[in-house]
């Protein structure tokens, strides 16, 4: 092979890796383009009993909720993410966008415990429930949130718990509306209706005889700050590290029924309205599985809310046609529509 050969021949194979090169590059900025644009179905599957995230502030792209500049209107509802996931589940994500789509004139606040990476922040379904003009997201410290409180001590010393998840929410939630005044709830609440008609200081039943803490409303007044104020008092001493429900629902009880003039549960207890279970909470713990079946479900009443007793129901399906589902395509349909088929799982 002469000497020209041998440089057309070069020649051709530059031309073709110059042109790879080029091609390669064109299929990158492309791939990256669609993978920005488009979120990023995640599956959180296992729930672990760990909290050391809560001290963490590694790949954290949140703003801060004890920032000078963080400052919820008096209305705002609440919710908290306490594990360390360090993202929102699609039931979640239903709650959350529920909430938004029934309150659009409220503020919406996901607080999360553990820190949320960019690539959550702009490719989970975090990212879609951002495009709502009243959903906002923020990370809290728990030091720094609970410096100063009666409850910081027992707050920061969650790891003997028995469930230092649910314990930290039972704390946070509380906190937050004895800073704030508001609404919580839980993430696995569904709202279906406007809350804005009912008073700001109301406490639900969970059955004839006990109250709930899944969903709250306690302002920042006078009679809304002393419950909270005395929530944080009662579970500053006598907080259960043992037991699941002893520092959320019979702590609430604990704290509203001295107010009840007789000294029982009732309609109102000076200040505090006392809503019936029907309305909040219509299918009582037990019967968790008719939201995840084809059955025929009926109440006389036109609830605010289902809670969906996640903890119990977590690794159910959701059946086609079941009320969960029902429920996901009407109220929480941009999430819904995402996840498809996977939603739930």
């Amino acid at each position: 092979m002469n000497y020209s050969s041998i440089l057309r021949f070069s020649t051709f194979h530059i031309y073709l890796i110059a042109v790879f090169i080029i091609g390669a590059e064109i299929f990158i900025v492309m791939f990256n383009y669609i993978s920005l644009s488009l979120p990023t179905i995640r599956q959180w599957r296992h729930l672990v009993s760990d909290i050391s995230c809560h001290y963490s502030e590694y790949g954290d792209a949140l703003p801060s909720a004890e920032d000078v500049s963080f400052s919820p209107k008096s209305n705002s509802i609440y919710f908290h993410e306490t594990s360390c996931r360090g993202g929102l589940t699609s039931r979640q994500a239903c709650s959350i966008e529920a909430a938004a789509r029934t309150h659009p004139k409220r503020e919406v606040y996901v607080l999360f415990s553990a820190p949320v990476s960019e690539n959550v922040l702009k490719r989970s379904c975090l990212a879609k429930l951002l495009q709502f003009d009243n959903i906002k997201a923020a990370r809290v410290h728990i030091d720094m949130y609970a410096k100063g409180s009666t409850i910081e001590p027992i707050l920061l010393d969650l790891d003997e718990s028995n469930y230092p998840i649910q314990h930290t929410s039972d704390i946070l939630r509380i906190l937050t509306l004895n800073k704030w005044g508001g609404i919580y709830l839980d993430t696995d609440m569904i709202v279906v209706k406007s809350l804005d008609e009912l008073p700001p200081n109301w406490v639900a039943k969970q059955s004839d005889f006990s109250l709930a803490s899944g969903i709250l409303s306690f302002a920042k007044d006078e009679v809304g700050r002393n419950v909270t104020k005395r929530i944080l008092e009662l579970l500053s001493q006598n907080f259960d590290p043992y037991d699941w429900i002893a520092n959320g629902p019979y702590i609430v009880q604990n704290a509203v029924l001295p107010l009840c003039m007789t000294g029982n549960i009732s309609e109102n207890c000076n200040g505090i309205k006392i809503m019936p279970y029907e309305l909040f909470y219509p299918l009582h713990y037990s019967l968790w599985k008719f939201f995840f079946r084809v059955e025929t479900f009926s109440t006389t009443e036109s609830p605010y809310s289902y809670h969906m007793w996640n903890y119990l129901s977590s690794a159910e399906k959701i059946e086609k046609g079941s009320l969960y589902q029902v429920l996901a395509k009407k109220y929480c349909p941009s999430i819904y529509e995402l996840y498809g088929e996977d939603f739930g799982m």
